[in-house]
């Protein structure tokens, strides 16, 4: 082999190799796909007022079925079912509340109120029509006609908890992580980053999430190899945004990470855990609320 053609093949693997190795991560889904989507979530909550404090605990699963509708370059189209729904809750020294959407016993005291709210998601025929793009991102989800219906007909619409509007979709508009815009490379881990910002509701009014997501590299997980994404968010009150006029901010973090599979086109796991930690004056008091939860998501596809 000559000089000169060693030279310019040593030019070309130089410049090929990272073009090469750098891939975009994308979810692939394909009209007809399936995915079995499961989140558990734990959460405490601590309320001090007059330094007498108030636990409480809730446990929940939610078992849902994505069917893909449509699909194309940029969005898919999706149904989500819930196929199964369970609570547990226990708040200070009151009876625990449980319920259980497949138990085949009847709900009694305040489960049965439970399973009156969560009733429209579980009927037949009741979907959440989610539109996402490429990236993971949730562009909206919306309720079908027979659960619009439903919701009206019933004062699930005016519960916060499990199973009320506000509620059940805010839970399905969660991302579970949101994917690089740009193609990575196993050289990018710990460097690429990009963010996402987005104003939610939850308990204690209306607040900005403001997410950096980090790309971690390539891991390897039941014989699997596949990209990890790590991410941290931070909460800011919207001006008037919350419930309480006088209420303030004192602590809050949230971290989490995901796990991609390119092979597959899809989130396989997601991870977080946050604290929240609030102040609100009532009468000669300050009321402390201390909220920690923990929230899994696990995709299933389901085999053709």
């Amino acid at each position: 082999m000559n000089h000169r053609l060693l030279i310019v093949l040593t030019l070309l693997i130089s410049t090929s190799s990272p073009a090469l190795a750098q891939r975009p991560l994308r979810w692939k889904l394909a009209a007809g796909d399936q995915l079995q989507v499961n989140v558990t979530q734990q959460t405490t909550s601590s309320v001090i007022i007059a330094g007498k404090p108030v636990k409480t605990t809730l446990e929940l699963t939610l078992e849902t079925l994505w069917s893909v509708d449509s699909a194309n370059e940029k969005q898919y189209k999706i149904t989500q079912t819930v196929k199964r729904l369970a609570v547990k809750m226990q708040s200070g020294g009151s009876p625990p509340i449980a319920y259980d959407s497949a138990a085949k016993n009847q709900p009694v005291g305040t489960a049965k109120e439970v399973a009156t709210a969560v009733k429209p998601l579980l009927e037949e025929g009741s979907a959440l029509i989610v539109t996402m793009d490429t990236r993971g991102e949730v562009l909206s989800a919306e309720p079908n006609a027979k659960l619009a219906d439903l919701w009206k007909a019933t004062t699930s619409k005016a519960i916060g908890g499990p199973g009320g509007i506000a509620s059940s979709q805010e839970l399905l508009k969660r991302s579970m992580v949101l994917l690089p815009e740009k193609p990575v490379a196993a050289a990018d881990a710990g460097k690429a980053m990009w963010s996402k910002e987005r104003e939610v509701e939850i308990a204690i009014g209306r607040v900005t999430q403001s997410t950096d997501f980090i790309y971690a590299g390539e891991v390897e997980e039941a014989g699997q190899k596949l990209d990890k994404i790590d991410f941290t968010s931070k909460l800011a009150i919207v001006p008037g945004g919350a419930k309480s006029l006088k209420l303030t901010l004192k602590e809050q973090a949230q971290t989490g990470h995901a796990l991609f599979s390119a092979e597959r086109g899809c989130v396989l796991s997601a991870e977080q855990t946050q604290k929240l930690v609030t102040e609100a004056p009532y009468r000669e008091t300050v009321i402390t609320v201390t909220v920690e939860s923990s929230v899994k998501t696990v995709v299933s596809p389901v085999k053709k």
